[in-house]
Order: structure tokens, then C-alpha cells, then sequence
């Protein structure tokens, strides 16, 4: 491998992986599949960039576009894949070590994976590309629209997120 080649990849992993982890945590709820799946992910970027070279201003939105995928072929495959996977138990901390901006912060984390858990899985990933600040033609790209569709479908997605919100949680929105 070229030494060009292999600072090429190895900025990319730097730059990405952990994004592309988080990206894929939050669809699979779990932190073992998106290692795995994002590991795969890598794997085939690297692969792929082997044989064609993937250039620089695409390289984003092909790693996302393969982590939706990876992540949404290992949800249908999986048994469970009719229920909302279960998120990661966590140690509760002691009455001393947690203030009230936590306790609302994680409330609130609780409340919009919830929501998002409601939502049609398009209008969930629209919202987590958005997230992952996806420019509006990479979000595009990754869910197969035209750039020309992603503001108004977007939007929708958005208002369908606040709707659910007000009504599981009787109240505004963030």
C-alpha cells in the first residue's frame, strides 16, 4: 500500500469513526453492534478505496450511507427486530453525585430516544443524519431523495418528532 494510500484511510478512520460509531449507536441501541457494524464499515470503505479511490469531498456521505445500511440490515435480521432494542443498563449514581440538570438531562435523552423509537424509520433517520450535521446533499445521498426534497421532507420529519413529543410528554418540545 502506498504511503499516500494508507495516510489517506487512516485520516478518514480518524476523522469519521467515532461519528459513524455514535450514528450507528443510536439506530442499533447497542454498543457491541455498533462496534461491530462500524468496524464493518471501515473494512468496506477501505476495501472499496483500494480498488477505486473515494474522493475526499464524498468519503462522508459514502460512510454514512454504508453504516445506515449495515445498521438497518442487521436490525432486520435480527430476531427482535419488530421491538425497539433495549438501551445498555447503567449503575444508577448516589443521591450526592447527581444534580437536578442531570436528572433533567437524562430525562430528556430517555424522552427523544423514545420518541425517536415512535417515529417511521425514515423520518428517524432524517433527523440523526441532521443531527450528525449532514449537509442537506449528503443527507440526500445517504437516504436515496433529491437534495431538492430533503428540506420540506426534513421539516415534516421534524414536526413529526415535536407532535409526538407534545402528546407522549404533554408538553412543548426542547
Amino acid at each position: 500500500m502506498k504511503k499516500d494510500t494508507k495516510r489517506i484511510l487512516e485520516e478518514a478512520y480518524r476523522l469519521y469513526y467515532q461519528r459513524i460509531f455514535c450514528f450507528l449507536y443510536e439506530i442499533l441501541r447497542s454498543k457491541e453492534d455498533a462496534l461491530e457494524v462500524a468496524q464493518e464499515t471501515f473494512l468496506a470503505f477501505f476495501q472499496t478505496y483500494l480498488k477505486k479511490p473515494i474522493s475526499k469531498e464524498t468519503q462522508r456521505q459514502w460512510l454514512y450511507l454504508v453504516a445506515k445500511n449495515k445498521a438497518l440490515n442487521v436490525l432486520r435480521h435480527s430476531k427482535y427486530a419488530s421491538q425497539t432494542p433495549p438501551a445498555e443498563k447503567r449503575e444508577e449514581p448516589t443521591p450526592e453525585q447527581i444534580t437536578i440538570e442531570r436528572q433533567t438531562s437524562e430525562q430528556i435523552k430517555t424522552q427523544v430516544a423514545h420518541v425517536m423509537g415512535l417515529l417511521s424509520e425514515r423520518e428517524a433517520m432524517l433527523i440523526r443524519l441532521h443531527m450528525h450535521e449532514l449537509s442537506y446533499s449528503e443527507i440526500a445521498e445517504v437516504m436515496g431523495l433529491s437534495s431538492a426534497s430533503i428540506s420540506k421532507t426534513l421539516r415534516r420529519a421534524k414536526a413529526a418528532f415535536r407532535r409526538i413529543y407534545e402528546n407522549e410528554y404533554n408538553r412543548s418540545t426542547l
